[in-house]
């Protein structure tokens, strides 16, 4: 993602079986943490960025195909 009123880029490693999902498959933003509230618990600190990443197609994974993968 680009570095937007920052200018520090943030971004994330998204894991899936091969074929699943294509780069473009996936949208990803910033979170304004301003205007989202409080998104922490008492006693935690924020030392990164909080994104938002949503999923443009629907997968479907067999309870046995996640028990396989783990």
């Amino acid at each position: 993602m680009d570095g937007g009123d920052t200018g520090i880029e943030a971004g994330c490693v998204v894991r899936v079986e091969p074929g699943l999902l294509e780069r473009s498959d996936l949208d990803v933003c910033r979170v304004d943490q301003l205007a989202a509230g409080s998104l922490l618990e008492d006693g935690e600190e924020l030392v990164s960025n909080i994104i938002h990443i949503r999923a443009s197609v629907v997968v479907t994974v067999s309870s046995s195909e996640l028990l396989r993968s783990n």
